[in-house]
Order: C-alpha cells, then sequence, then structure tokens
C-alpha cells in the first residue's frame, strides 16, 4: 500500500483539496510538507533501488561510486530534510565507502565519515572509525569526543574502555 501511495505522481496525494476556497494556513503548511515528504520518499526509493542494481561489492567500488550511490540521498534530504531513511541509508552507504583497504587518505576517509555521522549519529561502528583516525592523527580533543560519544552508544565497547591522557 506504501508503494502504491508513493508512486502517485507529486501533487496528486491532496488533488482533491487543491481547489478548496476555504482552506486554512494550517492545512495549506500540512499539503505541502505531506507533498516534500512525498517527493522524498519517491527519490528515496529511487536511490534503494540504485544500490540494488549496484549490488553488494567491496569497499573500494563503492568509494568510487559514492557520489552516484547516494545522489538520490542526498536529494531527498534536500527535499526533506527530516527523512530518517534516506540519513541513515546515505550515512551506510559513505561508512562503507570510508573503510577502504588501504585506508584511503585520510581526509577524505574523515569527511565521509562525518557526513555519515551527522546523518547517523547513533552509527557505532562510523563513530569508532571516527575515533580511530582521531587517535592515528594524535588529535586528542576530537577522539576524546567520539569515544564519549561511544561510551553513550555501547559502555562495552574496547574504544569505550581507551583512557585518554
Amino acid at each position: 500500500a506504501v508503494r502504491q501511495l508513493i508512486s502517485f505522481p507529486p501533487g496528486a496525494v491532496f488533488e482533491h483539496l487543491r481547489d478548496n476556497p476555504e482552506e486554512s494556513q494550517e492545512l495549506a503548511a500540512l499539503r505541502a510538507e505531506v507533498q516534500r515528504a512525498h517527493e522524498a520518499d519517491q527519490l528515496f526509493l529511487q536511490g534503494v533501488a540504485a544500490l540494488e542494481r549496484f549490488g553488494a561489492r567491496p569497499p573500494a567500488e563503492v568509494l568510487a561510486n559514492a557520489e552516484a550511490l547516494t545522489a538520490d540521498f542526498r536529494r531527498a534530504l534536500e527535499v526533506y530534510p527530516r527523512h530518517h531513511a534516506a540519513a541513515v541509508w546515505m550515512a551506510q552507504v559513505l561508512g562503507l565507502a570510508a573503510q577502504v583497504k588501504p585506508p584511503l587518505e585520510p581526509d577524505r576517509a574523515r569527511a565521509y565519515l562525518e557526513e555519515a555521522v551527522r546523518h547517523n549519529p547513533s552509527d557505532l561502528a562510523i563513530t569508532e572509525a571516527l575515533a580511530r583516525l582521531a587517535l592515528e592523527r594524535g588529535d586528542k580533543d576530537e577522539a576524546h569526543k567520539y569515544i564519549e560519544r561511544i561510551r553513550a552508544l555501547a559502555p562495552y565497547s574496547r574504544l569505550a574502555a581507551t583512557e585518554m591522557p
């Protein structure tokens, strides 16, 4: 039923209310919000379909295609910034792309991971990767920030037990 609703063209969801002369501002705002969410859902599903076509591949291939693989999720978030599913899926793609072995240049990995954690702050693997990068760089303040987040997410994690000088 959800896919059927999402398959309607933008604007069709509230078509029967379009010419209502007594429309309130609240109803107009609600209609605009639902319409943006509907458009974002369509973009999200396009992104999921693109990932399905891409298939399971090693991180190096995900990295090489990261921009294309996240394009629909990014557009969904531009249309409707509170689209949680688009944020989580984009974070997963960026997190996988940043796990290339041997590591890609640290600044690029850090940029991908920071964007991923902005979209999915409760992702433990991404937060741990950011903490490890900070420790490798010797940035104790940044490492401490991420280790504190890890302690909140998973108190029994190895990194949560890390003592900062």
